[in-house]
């Protein structure tokens, strides 16, 4: 205690403040690195999928030039189809947390209708 009465407060509310700024700097980089480790193989994936696709894509044209066309309207239709099905998605994942929501709620107003035999059991929650 002879610390804190001797000690103005200013200094030991700049050493917390300073102890906290590398504390969260710390627990940043930290962060940082393992998101990065972790995305890297994936990211590395996705980049060199893509790279061989685009060189399958210019060997074709340089070759057969004819494909130019149905080769866009192939990309165009599976990017429409992407848009699409993050859409159907999305609006699934909505409707399934709709409908868990609502077997809860017809649950505990099951229950609650439900007459109890003691009355601890009224008291539950």
């Amino acid at each position: 205690m002879l610390f804190f009465d001797c000690t103005p407060v200013g200094r030991i509310l700049n050493r917390l403040g300073k102890d906290l700024g590398s504390l969260d700097e710390n627990v940043r980089s930290l962060r940082r690195r393992r998101l990065t480790q972790q995305a890297s193989p994936a990211l590395s994936s996705l980049l060199t999928s893509t790279f061989h696709v685009l060189g399958v894509v210019l060997v074709l044209q340089t070759l057969l030039p004819v494909l130019i066309v149905p080769l866009s309207l192939i990309l165009l239709s599976f990017v429409a189809l992407g848009y699409g099905f993050k859409k159907a998605a999305l609006e699934l994942r909505r409707r399934e947390s709709i409908t868990k929501v609502r077997r809860r709620l017809a649950s505990l107003a099951d229950s609650a209708s439900r007459p109890s035999s003691s009355p601890s059991a009224r008291c539950a929650w």
